[in-house]
């Protein structure tokens, strides 16, 4: 990238002389390979001396201002944003289990954040999903029990919404436990490798749809939402595992191109009773996404024919006696139509937002449940990412390429599509990543020239702090002669706390 650059320009100067092109060509190759003469595929892929430094992640508690991590010492903690204040949560001597101590490799709260889900000894089935052996720990009481020593590993355990329960997936089928009694009951009984697949999704979802979480709550806790996967036509693929003296032949389900997929159907478990009822969604080759309401008992969900050009949304309103489900918005092309990511029911409890690009661009639409349909954003680029809502204060934050095709920055705007504002000004690479509750988010910035540097900020773009800069990348680049140096809308100095070019 830099050879062409530093070729663009040498051109750009001499168009006039044409017969002198070809001798600055190669002059201008020549002083990039003078400067860089000295760079490797070994130092830049083995040794990764130019390799950025990055923030981090922070799983955020309820109050929107505090977070937790491992820390050095295994420890789980709690810290503050503003001043870093740290709590121990639950100590490392307390993660012990028949005698031995508890690796944690990752870990969720329920809903009040009195109660902690771990899990350790993760073992990947593909490229995201794994299956673990989970914990659980009380914080109140400091207990600490294994999630089900029966039926172990398991997957994709969750908290039921009032915390008196934990779902979770054990050989394809779905299992719930009473956190109260210790009683274990398996919802499900038909789950089977490469037959049926309950609750968690097949190699074509997990790789084509990125999803493999395949079940949800309601909000109330009296329903569960579940995909069941029959794969028992799909034909099968083999392959040579190796690692042992001798490889092991692995056969999993596999459609290639025109092969038969999965037999997708939406079910409703009633949790109380066990009771299980299979919900009609007319003609549809995939359900890619379902997402219950945080305060109803709605759920919608997203079907698409195999052509991927005819999107489906379906409500299913449990709230009253009687299911009643509604097809609520159709979307269709004649080459196709993206799935979306942000399936986010408002908590006006009649709409919900999507992005589309049925305007020819990438944009941001309010669709009711009546299937009006409102754009919130509108222009001649793209929103290259949807990064949430704040509906306290019913602003929307969203990255887009507004600045340029190569550039992308931060903005925000109000759900009624007023009140538009650029959050990083400075032209280049914005990348923002909002932290739980809406108030902070972590803010990467970089440049051809500029290692990424990031920055704490709150919502409204006023930094925090700066958490990594990445000075000593910036200088070894500084020494190695890899700058060039362009006009200032690309090649400029970052000040963090401006977040202005200066």
């Amino acid at each position: 990238m830099l050879e062409v650059q530093s070729v663009y320009l040498s051109c750009q100067i001499i168009q006039p002389m044409k017969k002198s092109i070809f001798l600055l060509f190669v002059f201008g190759a020549s002083i990039f390979y003078s400067n860089a003469q000295n760079l490797t595929v070994e130092r830049i892929w083995k040794n990764y001396e130019f390799g950025a430094k990055g923030a981090g992640s922070y799983q955020m508690l309820n109050d929107g201002v505090s977070y937790t991590e491992i820390n050095s010492t295994d420890d789980l903690v709690m810290r503050n944003l503003s001043d870093e204040k740290t709590t121990i949560l639950i100590s490392s001597k307390q993660l012990v289990w028949n005698n031995q101590a508890i690796a944690v490799a990752g870990y969720d709260f329920n809903s009040n954040e009195q109660k902690v889900l771990l899990w350790t000894a993760p073992k990947s089935i593909y490229r995201r999903s794994f299956e673990a052996f989970y914990f659980l720990y009380d914080l109140k009481t400091q207990k600490l029990e294994a999630l089900d020593t029966v039926h172990a590993p398991q997957t994709l355990a969750e908290y039921s919404p009032d915390g008196t329960k934990v779902s979770y997936i054990h050989g394809n089928d779905i299992f719930i436990k009473d956190l109260n009694t210790g009683k274990v009951r398996k919802m499900t009984q038909d789950g089977k490798r490469n037959k049926i697949i309950n609750g968690t999704t097949d190699w074509v979802y997990e790789e084509e749809f990125a999803i493999t979480k395949a079940y949800g709550w309601s909000p109330d806790g009296q329903y569960l939402a579940f995909l069941k996967f029959d794969e028992r036509e799909v034909p099968q693929f083999q392959m040579a595992m190796y690692g042992e003296l001798y490889p092991e032949q692995y056969t999993y389900k596999y459609p290639k191109a025109g092969e038969q997929n999965s037999k997708v159907t939406l079910n409703l478990l009633q949790v109380s009773s066990g009771k299980i009822q299979q919900i009609g969604l007319g003609e549809y080759e995939y359900i890619p996404r379902l997402n219950w309401s945080k305060t109803a008992n709605q759920l919608v969900v997203q079907t698409m024919n195999r052509h991927q050009n005819e999107l489906n949304y379906w409500l299913l309103d449990c709230s009253g006696k009687q299911l009643v489900k509604k097809n609520i918005y159709q979307e269709k092309s004649d080459t196709y139509v993206e799935v979306d990511d942000n399936l986010l029911i408002l908590n006006d409890g009649q709409s919900f937002l999507r992005c589309s690009e049925q305007s020819g661009y990438n944009h941001i639409y309010q669709i009711g449940f009546d299937g009006k349909t409102r754009a919130i954003t509108s222009g001649s680029w793209d929103v290259i990412e949807f990064l949430g809502l704040d509906q306290t204060s019913q602003t929307i934050y969203y990255a887009s390429a507004e600045p340029g095709a190569i550039y992308k920055s931060i903005y925000a705007i109000q759900l009624d599509g007023s009140n538009k504002r650029n959050l990083t000004p400075a032209i280049g690479y914005h990348h923002a990543e909002f932290l739980n509750g809406m108030k902070y988010f972590i803010h990467t910035y970089s440049t051809a020239n500029t290692p990424p540097v990031s920055v704490l900020r709150m919502a409204n773009g006023q930094q925090i702090r700066v958490l990594e800069d990445n000075a000593a990348l910036a200088a070894k680049m500084k020494n190695e002669k890899l700058n060039i140096n362009l006009d200032c809308k690309s090649d400029c100095s970052y000040n963090p706390s401006s977040n202005f070019i200066f």
